[in-house]
């Protein structure tokens, strides 16, 4: 019997067929087979049959080859962890539907790097995957430390294992005098100082070659913001002798614009911030409006300034305000802007003079941070014996003011005295000063991560994560 011939089951079709035809295989391709019949009276009958026998190969098909990156923490991952069970499995082809025996042996946890599982079926063969971990990307929190009179350090700490990256030295520095920021992609960190600003390799604190320029103006209350998609483009506030806050906008090094802040009396170091979309930036700032009553009342105003800006410098200015009222000894306005149109307004604790009049204090009772996507805020608050740390999520909105007193997501009860707070671009991690020591925590649930030794800290930021 050969492909595509007729296949004949009975030899005649006649009053006494043949039969006898006996077909135990047929190879693959075309095939036509007659097959007939008759009864007692004489009567057949016939039929041909045309069909085709397509090969299918035995064989064992492994999934493919894929990659599985830790979360931040995670030194390996289980064989039973959902990232590695849902993708490593293998099939039997050709076997027409009969379950196979498959089995393999992966081992029960799976270290940094590539790891080979084989996969094997009884008859059939072989095959393998290979499932390679990467590590898990490292987090950095710039940390800006008074190391003694006249020295000061910009400390770069791996934030999980509290390894220190770099160091980079301060000297014939007032340790509030220096300001510093990530630009947006994380890979430039901005440091300005004894009038001079620069970028670092934020991965090694190198300076970046030719990236020096002059600044002109106190840097005390100063701030750096770094375009939100250009990391060439920044703005850097400054605070002349008579007390003038002037924004000066850079493209690589050259200024190319500069104004001033609107000036009120008794005005806070105004927050400096960039829209999204980097068409807008802002500054924004409180100014006391002292009113006292039988209850002592005191309220505070905050100013909002917005400027359209382009590559070659400022555009139109807009303006806002509102007030608010706090009773002394508990809170007075401090800002945080979030983005061009949103800002997030906190508190600090107040005191009196002489009994009657409410001023600022600076203890640092209360502080504020608040993440890229503006939905959450990190408030430290002082009551009676200790301070209580709150992460506040969805802040109530009061005109265009978004004021945190909303629900609280988590809290913890902090010793000491708390200074500066950071909170992650992505929300992930908080950092708080207790004493002499840097407290980090995986947010939303407070999980401690590691603390880091400080002496005194007037600064922190996360670096930005890459996507």
């Amino acid at each position: 019997m050969t492909s595509g011939a007729a296949t004949v089951l009975c030899t005649s079709c006649g009053a006494d067929p043949v039969r006898g035809v006996n077909i135990t295989s047929l190879s693959p391709g075309p095939h036509m087979m007659v097959a007939c019949a008759n009864d007692a009276l004489g009567c057949t009958a016939s039929a041909v049959f045309e069909f085709t026998i397509e090969p299918e190969d035995l064989a064992i098909q492994c999934a493919d080859d894929f990659t599985v990156t830790l979360n931040p923490g995670e030194t390996e991952v289980a064989a039973v962890d959902p990232r590695i069970a849902d993708n490593l499995s293998a099939q039997v082809v050709g076997n027409c539907g009969i379950e196979p025996v498959i089995t393999h042996y992966p081992p029960d946890v799976f270290a940094v790097g590539d790891t080979v599982v084989e996969f094997s079926a009884i008859g059939v063969g072989n095959c393998t995957t290979t499932v390679t971990v990467d590590a898990a990307p490292s987090r950095h929190i710039a940390i800006l430390d008074k190391v003694a009179d006249g020295l000061g350090m910009l400390r770069v700490h791996e934030a999980y294992s509290g390894t220190e990256i770099f160091g980079y030295p301060l000297t014939g520095v007032t340790t509030p005098s220096v300001q510093f920021a990530y630009s947006a992609d994380g890979a430039l960190l901005g440091l300005a100082y004894n009038n001079v600003f620069m970028t670092l390799d934020a991965d090694t604190g190198v300076v970046n070659a030719g990236s020096e320029i002059a600044v002109s103006g106190d840097l005390a209350r100063g701030r750096i913001a770094f375009h939100p998609n250009d990391s060439t483009r920044y703005a850097i506030q400054t605070e002349t002798s008579s007390g003038q806050f002037k924004v000066r906008l850079y493209n690589s090094t050259v200024e190319v614009d500069a104004v001033d802040v609107p000036a009120v009396t008794n005005m806070s170091g105004p927050e400096l911030t960039w829209s999204r979309g980097g068409s807008k930036l802002t500054a924004a700032y409180t100014v006391p409006t002292v009113g006292v009553t039988g209850a002592e009342q005191a309220k505070y105003r905050v100013f909002v300034h917005k400027w359209d800006v382009s590559a070659s410098g400022f555009g139109s200015l807009s303006s806002l305000s509102a007030e608010k009222e706090y009773t002394p000894r508990e809170e007075i306005h401090e800002l945080f802007a979030v983005d061009g149109d949103v800002f997030v307004v906190t508190t600090r604790g107040v005191s009196t003079v002489n009994g009657a009049v409410p001023w600022l204090t600076h203890l640092g009772n209360i502080f504020m941070d608040v993440t890229s996507s503006g939905k959450y805020g990190l408030l430290i608050r002082k009551i009676p014996d200790h301070y209580k740390l709150i992460l506040a999520n969805n802040p109530t909105s009061t005109t265009s003011m978004l004021i945190v007193e909303g629900p609280s997501i988590a809290e913890a009860v902090l010793a000491g005295k708390p200074r500066p707070v950071a909170i992650a671009p992505d929300g992930r991690m908080a950092a708080l000063v207790v004493q002499d020591n840097v407290l980090i925590y995986r947010l939303p649930d407070f999980v401690s991560s590691v603390n880091i030794g400080v002496q005194r800290v007037f600064g922190m930021e996360f670096r930005p994560m890459p996507p």
